[in-house]
């Protein structure tokens, strides 16, 4: 019986949901949504050998983001001994191949700065040999300074946005111990630099791990970093994509604490950080599948402005590990997983559209709602084990679809009926907005 009661209420609520979408008297997007393009989701590119890598590899990489409708690409960070060898001698041949090769391809770039070398670091006398030395912050700023306005200056035309380091609060990328006060005097130095070689460009802070505490950001704040970067930039590896809500939510709070209300980005995201915590392949890579769908979905409802998955192949094997890290959405030789399939289905079926709304549905289901000027997506799954989805099919042509393209559910006298669980599923709908108006027209 309580079965029963929880399909009745989901049948009601979907019938609702629709019938007030076509009575609506407009079909134009919420303005404070914005329009979901290639370039809103991106991926980490080069593997572990970044600017190092040979360009035919890079050019397979480029080939495979355009397949799935991907239009920004994030790379690389421990990279300034490759562009600056020694203080004042640049070597510009492999970053000027990548980034003509990426914009001949219409691919966007956010590039992400270093913050040491081998002949500027302060990681000389330390007693933690276990980091880089180029995870330590550089001896002398200045030289940081110079670096950011030749990158920007060069690339003035072609990059336009600049990540200032990557997990400034994590221990392994700050010399063994994070410090707020010293990344925000190399954020600084980046910026005076960036904004010295190109005006226009924007900053984007390095990546914080942990957005769900605020203690690192509120240091920053604190000491006015604000005044230092343009975006605010976060990275999520959590198995729950409803924390991703949570981040956003709490990064959001921290930074109206300090009155300050800047874009939001999620420049890594994934179910790992590193390796899969079993052996069952194949169900965490269907598990990577789901939660990408999921992840992202809430993160443009929240409105994040552009996500980039980490990363776009599984890499560690070409950097001389014993094998590859579990995050990539292909393999390192370039097979699709399960979770890239699914960002290609994600990405063809939301270009075009805006985030309209959450729904309030029963509980442990989630509804979302996506719109173009002429048909309207929902994406929905159960939070909460099975719950059988039953609605009424108002128009011929809707499709309903799961993660990988696939058709499902039946019709039953008329309704569509799906037993619903962690996996996502697709409602589309073409509207005939000619026949809309004219039914609306003879209300009158």
């Amino acid at each position: 019986m309580k079965s029963f009661y929880k399909a009745a209420s989901i049948f009601v609520i979907c019938a609702t949901v629709l019938f007030n979408f076509f009575q609506s008297p407009s079909f134009s997007n919420d303005k404070a949504a914005p329009r979901i393009k290639e370039d809103t989701f991106g991926a980490y590119l080069g593997g572990g050998l970044g600017i190092h890598a040979p360009i035919e590899l890079w050019q397979r990489e480029i080939d495979c983001l355009k397949k799935a409708k991907i239009g920004i690409a994030r790379f690389n960070s421990d990279c300034w001994d490759a562009i600056e060898p020694q203080r004042g001698v640049y070597k510009w041949e492999a970053m000027d191949k990548i980034i003509n090769l990426l914009n001949k391809n219409g691919i966007k770039i956010l590039f992400t700065v270093p913050i040491s070398s081998s002949w500027n670091t302060s990681a000389a006398g330390s007693k933690n040999s276990k980091i880089a030395a180029t995870h330590f912050p550089a001896k002398d700023l200045r030289d940081i300074e110079n670096l950011c306005f030749n990158l920007a200056h060069r690339y003035k035309d072609q990059i336009t946005h600049w990540e200032a380091w990557n997990k400034p609060d994590l221990p392994d990328f700050w010399k063994g111990r994070i410090s707020a006060p010293e990344y925000l005097e190399t954020l600084k130095a980046m910026r005076k630099g960036l904004k010295r070689g190109n005006p226009d460009c924007k900053v984007v802070i390095g990546g914080l791990l942990n957005p769900w505490s605020g203690t690192y950001l509120k240091s920053l704040l604190k000491h006015g970093a604000g005044d230092y970067f343009d975006i605010m930039n976060i990275h999520i590896y959590t198995p729950e994509a409803s924390m991703a809500r949570l981040a956003v939510m709490n990064i959001r709070q921290t930074l109206n604490d300090y009155g300050i209300n800047k874009p939001l980005w999620v420049t890594e995201i994934s179910t790992t950080p590193d390796y899969y915590k079993t052996s069952n392949y194949d169900k965490e890579e269907l598990f990577k599948a789901q939660y990408l769908v999921k992840s992202c979905v809430v993160l443009l409802s929240e409105g994040v402005e552009k996500i980039f998955w980490h990363s776009l192949r599984k890499c560690g094997r070409d950097v001389g590990l014993k094998k590859d890290f579990d995050f990539g959405l292909l393999n390192s030789d370039f097979g699709e997983l399960p979770a890239y399939l699914a960002c290609e289905k994600l990405l063809f079926t939301l270009a075009g559209s805006s985030f309209a709304k959450k729904t309030p549905f029963c509980e442990g289901v989630c509804f979302y709602t996506f719109r173009t000027e002429d048909s309207t997506i929902y994406i929905v799954w159960s939070e909460n084990g099975k719950n059988l989805l039953k609605l009424p099919i108002i128009l011929k042509g809707m499709l309903f679809r799961d993660i990988f393209d696939k058709e499902i559910g039946g019709n039953k006298k008329g309704c569509f009926e799906y037993w619903l669980d962690e996996s996502p599923i697709y409602i589309e709908e073409k509207i005939n907005k000619k026949r809309f108006l004219s039914k609306t027209t003879n209300n009158k």
